[in-house]
């Protein structure tokens, strides 16, 4: 997991910015867009922010889900992805 957050970073500079202001939003924003409702996550806003912020999750899951299915929620491998990213940008650990 922590190798595909450092290699997005490396390869979307703006990545860690962009999970960062996700992880600080409500969980809400995780959820798709379905036919019976819009989205949090697919309003303009979010959209236009930088990066690919949801695309770090999605990686993180399918690693996780591999090792441990049904294990881990979005909210945790976001809590441990924006962690790592924020350390390898020099904040606190």
């Amino acid at each position: 997991m922590q190798t595909a957050a450092t290699n997005k970073q490396i390869t979307s500079p703006t990545t860690a910015a962009a999970a960062l202001r996700l992880f600080l939003h409500d969980c809400s924003i995780l959820v798709s867009f379905t036919l019976a409702n819009k989205a949090e996550r697919d309003t303009n806003i979010n959209l236009s922010s930088p990066g690919d912020k949801f695309d770090i999750v999605v990686q993180a899951t399918t690693v996780l889900e591999l090792a441990c299915p049904s294990v881990v929620s979005c909210v945790d491998i976001l809590a441990v992805v924006v962690r790592d990213l924020v350390t390898m940008m020099g904040g606190p650990y």
